[in-house]
């Protein structure tokens, strides 16, 4: 089960243990329109290919933060450029 907490982060109970990871700062976002949604995309992606949960949660609040800047469903051209070779360089999220 995985708790998204905003602004503070998100939580995976997974085989009888919490993991918490807090979320990437932003100083002032300017629409979190997409960001739940972007957040589960990485997140499962992530849980799918095996990565820990502790690894998950972290890709999960990071392409979140990517879509807090900018109205809407949308985000920066390129703003995934480096997360999603992060994403393919560490297969086991270490």
């Amino acid at each position: 089960m995985v708790e998204k907490l905003g602004a503070a982060g998100a939580r995976c109970w997974r085989n009888g243990s919490c993991t918490f990871v807090p979320a990437v700062p932003a100083d002032a976002p300017l629409d979190a329109t997409g960001a739940g949604d972007t957040f589960a995309g990485a997140f499962l992606t992530g849980f799918l290919r095996g990565y820990p949960p502790e690894q998950c949660l972290k890709y999960g609040n990071t392409a979140a933060r990517l879509v807090l800047d900018l109205p809407g469903t949308g985000f920066a051209p390129g703003a995934f450029s480096g997360f999603t070779a992060d994403f393919v360089r560490n297969p086991q999220g270490q």
